[in-house]
């Protein structure tokens, strides 16, 4: 369902009070699993907040320098090429 797996994966580490870090390279899974992100430009500027608040269309596009697409899926958004 819906949540399940990220679910598996933050329910230990909260309740043992710890933070769950994590390398990922594709928004669309980060916007489903994480609270937060960090965005690291190759430039050096990074970039960090709530996913809510830093992974809208217009931030991934800027880090990716592609026009976007953002597509609403059971799982949460998605972002493809356009």
């Amino acid at each position: 369902s819906r949540g399940a797996r990220p679910r598996r994966l933050r329910a230990p580490a909260r309740q043992a009070g710890q933070t769950l870090v994590m390398s990922l390279h594709d928004i669309s899974l980060a916007a489903r699993i994480a609270d937060h992100a960090l965005r690291l430009f190759g430039n050096g500027r990074v970039s960090h907040g709530t996913c809510s608040d830093i992974l809208n269309r217009e931030t991934p596009e800027a880090l990716y320098k592609q026009p976007l697409e953002t597509v609403a899926t059971a799982s949460g958004p998605a972002w493809l090429p356009r």
